[in-house]
């Protein structure tokens, strides 16, 4: 029997479980009035842990070391684009596809290291530092809402890879970067006049509180903890010791994205892209990414898994026409890189990376005022 003048009795233990509901209830309220984008931008990385050379993003958590984070504040936030540039940086944006994000490659592989690897000095004295601000899945949506946020570092150029699956309208506004990121989806179409309507979902009260937002936050603290594989190994992507190779041959259905041959293809806004190529500043370089050209059964029907060629030649033609109308510095490598150099359409081996990455060079240094 519980002795009544002891002070562990149900007295204590209620009041113990009242403070508790309480004191929990005041940390939700309180974390309600703390506004997102100050959560998303608490950062170790840039300070304790180097800042990453491309955004978090694991197709693989586990063999990765890495996790793949959606809002924009803490993507940049744990990216060396925000650590104060030098003094003499001429400073060049990527943006673009997993292709340009360096699928299959090591952080050492990619496009933008293997160039800032060279220590290019310009012909105007300025330092050459060149930035992966690329994400996987091609939308053209995802790279001007990545673009908006990133302008604010003052870039000299900015570098758009593109293909033909970067303007596919069903690819736009389904994009999970475009759905997790409301407000940057809306300055970026007050800034660009991108006419979109993305679908977003319903958030209450509870959505805002430390239980609902626990998903994040858990996300927020594996970056961090994967951090130390990153600041010790610069490992932050699994590449297969054993590569696949593009498939080659095809079957005679030539259907794309729901368009048959004959059609003409409803390309994404070609207002928009002229909107954002034909900006003064910073300069504009668009390239057409290097694709995979299959030469085995069906390939006059197909260049690659990914394109008929008759919707693929329709995509360049329109590339092609807006540069002659609007003067843009446009590079279409479509076929510059040989096909054995390629994992899957699009993507491609070491190798390949550093052929891409010579051809970016040569037009960095071109171009460069």
């Amino acid at each position: 029997m519980t002795d009544e003048r002891s002070p562990y009795g149900i007295g204590l233990l209620l009041r113990v479980i009242v403070k508790g509901v309480v004191l929990f209830a005041a940390c939700n309220f309180l974390y309600m009035l703390v506004p997102p984008a100050f959560v998303g931008s608490i950062s170790l990385y840039n300070t304790v842990i180097p800042g990453r050379e491309r955004f978090p993003f694991a197709n693989a958590p586990t063999l990765d070391n890495n996790v793949t984070i959606l809002n924009l504040n803490t993507m940049f936030a744990s990216h060396v684009v925000t650590a104060p540039p030098a003094d003499d940086e001429y400073r060049v944006f990527f943006i673009g596809d997993s292709a340009t994000w360096g699928f299959h490659l090591a952080a050492a592989e990619t496009y933008t290291q293997q160039i800032n690897d060279q220590d290019v000095t310009l012909e105007n004295g300025q330092h050459l530092r060149v930035y992966n601000l690329a994400f996987p899945i091609s939308s053209a949506t995802k790279d001007l809402v990545l673009l908006e946020h990133a302008l604010q570092y003052e870039p000299d150029m900015v570098m758009w890879l593109v293909t033909d699956l970067t303007f596919v309208p069903e690819r736009q506004n389904m994009h999970m970067i475009v759905t997790h990121n409301e407000d940057h989806v809306e300055t970026a179409a007050d800034t660009f006049s991108l006419g979109i309507d993305p679908f977003y979902e319903e958030y209450t009260w509870w959505d805002q509180t430390l239980i609902g937002q626990r998903e994040d936050l858990q996300r927020l603290l594996h970056l961090h903890l994967y951090g130390a594989a990153w600041a010790g190994l610069r490992a932050d992507h699994d590449v297969p010791n054993s590569l696949a190779t593009p498939t080659n041959d095809f079957d005679t259905e030539q259907e794309w994205f729901g368009y048959q041959p004959g059609t003409v293809i409803d390309f994404w806004h070609t207002d928009v892209l002229e909107a954002v190529m034909n900006r003064p500043e910073p300069i504009m370089i668009l390239v057409n990414e290097p694709v995979y050209i299959a030469d085995g059964e069906n390939s006059d029907l197909h260049y690659n898994f990914n394109s008929p060629r008759w919707a693929y030649d329709q995509y360049r033609d329109l590339l092609a026409t807006a540069t002659d109308d609007n003067n843009w510095i446009y590079y279409d490598w479509w076929d510059a890189i040989p096909p054995d150099k390629f994992i899957d359409p699009l993507h491609v081996k070491p190798p390949g990376a550093q052929q891409v990455s010579d051809l970016l060079l040569a037009a960095i240094v071109e171009h460069a005022e």
